[in-house]
């Protein structure tokens, strides 16, 4: 049975370290027996971190398509309330006392240490899921912001579709959609996002070899599964270089080739 103890050596040999800010993903049932479950693995995180760190998750309120999501939006999501459909560790750190969500209408993110505000509370002036002001792109934008796949690949790393947005032009349809909800504060919004161009699968795994031949993942074994700890901004970096070289890298199907889309003006904000 693992110990949070045991995890948090774990961590910090892989390279963690205090004042360091984790985007984790995370499959809980891939580690085995845990003692203390979720709160055990929180807990390691955040004894690695220390204070002066941050530990962040994704809490999607939806499961499948954005764009089907979108389209027939439910009238009760409440930021305060609606769980987390990303798995029990997620729903666990949002309900931790003291966490943080970002506002946003589908992709919130959870958010707990010394930067979680700084981290989550630009998000709802994107009209995309992860864009420049997403907590994906501001931990990516920091020197010591790392992404954790835990018992998880690379399809759950969804700070790639960051690098989409920046460099793609097939990614994001013309026309938003408009979707209203409550935030966090309880308050009504409306919100005018453009989901992602549906039906183009990913082969995000494909990066893995690029990023462990120039040293910027590193894999370890922990209980029964694996965890993957890669550098943010480097991998923005390194595989920024493959998309600007060919939008369509990332693409199952490469040679799909979708059509361009209309670019069309970011909207700054929600209203």
């Amino acid at each position: 049975m693992l110990t949070s103890c045991q995890m948090a050596d774990c961590l910090h040999d892989a390279g963690l370290r205090p004042g360091d800010s984790v985007m984790l993903h995370i499959s809980f049932k891939s580690l085995g027996s845990v003692e203390g479950g979720p709160v055990a693995v929180i807990e390691a995180f955040l004894d690695v971190l220390s204070p002066a760190g941050t530990l962040l998750a994704p809490t999607l309120i939806f499961n499948g398509s954005q764009h089907v999501f979108l389209a027939g939006y439910p009238s009760n999501v409440d930021l305060r309330t609606t769980p987390s459909c990303t798995g029990v560790l997620s729903e666990t750190l949002r309900t931790r006392p003291g966490a943080v969500r970002s506002i946003h209408a589908t992709h919130p993110v959870a958010a707990v240490g010394a930067r979680a505000t700084e981290l989550s509370g630009r998000h709802h002036l994107d009209d995309t899921a992860v864009g420049p002001n997403s907590p994906w792109a501001l931990n990516a934008a920091s020197d010591n912001g790392w992404i954790v796949l835990l018992g998880v690949t690379h399809a759950s790393n969804t700070t790639l579709h960051h690098l989409e947005e920046l460099y793609t032009d097939w990614l994001l349809p013309p026309l938003a959609t408009q979707v209203t909800f409550l935030d966090t504060a309880g308050q009504r919004r409306t919100a005018r996002l453009r989901p992602y161009t549906p039906h183009l699968p990913r082969d995000y795994p494909k990066i893995e070899p690029l990023l462990l031949a120039d040293g910027l993942q590193h894999n370890i074994p922990l209980g029964h599964t694996t965890v993957r700890l890669i550098r943010a901004a480097a991998m923005l970096e390194r595989i920024g270089r493959e998309v600007r070289r060919n939008q369509y890298y990332l693409l199952k199907d490469p040679a799909a080739r979708p059509p361009a889309l209309t670019p069309v003006a970011r909207c700054t904000g929600d209203r």
